[in-house]
C-alpha cells in the first residue's frame, strides 16, 4: 500500500522526510485513512418485537473521530435512551451504529444527527443521542482552549421529555 504522492510530498515540505522517526508516516496515515470505511452502509439492527415500555439507556459508550475541518482527533462519550413502542434492538447495536458514523471526518453535530436518525428509523419510539466530546483541533491550536463540548438530538418526542434521563 503506497501513500499518495501528494501526502509524501507534503510531509516532505514540512521537512519530516529528514526525521528518521517519520520515515514510514505517510504509509501509516494512509493505512490509518484507508482502513475506514464512510462509504459502506450503516450497520442493520437484530430488532426484536418487545411488549414493553421500559426505557433502555445506554451511558458512557466511547466514541473517537476526525474532525472535518482539521483532521484531528475529537472523542468523548455518548449516552443514548430508547423509550421503545414495539420494537427494540441488541444492545450492541447501539455502539455499532455509533461507531459506523464516526469512522469518516466528521463533526459532531452531524454525528449527532445521524446516529439519533439511523436508530429512530430502525426502531421508532423515542431516541435520544447526547455526545460529549473533546476536541484537540480546538485544543492544539485555534483557542487552545479544553472545553467539553455536548451535542443533543432527538426523534420521536420533543427534547423536553426525554432530557430528565440524563441527570
Amino acid at each position: 500500500m503506497n501513500p499518495t504522492p501528494q501526502l509524501a510530498a507534503f510531509l516532505t515540505s514540512l521537512g519530516y522526510d529528514q526525521d528518521p522517526e517519520c520515515q514510514h508516516t505517510a504509509q501509516k496515515v494512509t493505512r490509518f485513512l484507508q482502513s475506514w470505511s464512510p462509504h459502506t452502509p450503516a450497520p442493520s439492527l437484530e430488532i426484536c418485537d418487545y411488549q414493553g415500555n421500559a426505557p433502555i439507556l445506554l451511558r458512557d459508550l466511547r466514541f473517537y473521530s476526525l474532525c472535518a475541518h482539521h483532521l484531528l482527533p475529537f472523542f468523548g462519550h455518548a449516552d443514548i435512551l430508547h423509550l421503545p413502542s414495539g420494537k427494540i434492538a441488541g444492545l450492541g447495536a447501539f455502539a455499532h451504529t455509533l461507531k459506523h458514523f464516526c469512522q469518516r471526518p466528521q463533526i459532531q453535530e452531524r454525528l449527532t444527527e445521524q446516529v439519533a436518525s439511523h436508530l429512530h428509523d430502525a426502531l421508532g419510539g423515542a431516541i435520544l443521542v447526547r455526545l460529549k466530546g473533546r476536541h484537540l483541533c480546538m485544543e492544539m491550536r485555534g483557542a487552545e482552549n479544553s472545553p467539553l463540548v455536548e451535542t443533543i438530538a432527538v426523534r420521536g418526542c420533543e427534547a423536553s421529555e426525554l432530557l430528565g434521563w440524563l441527570r
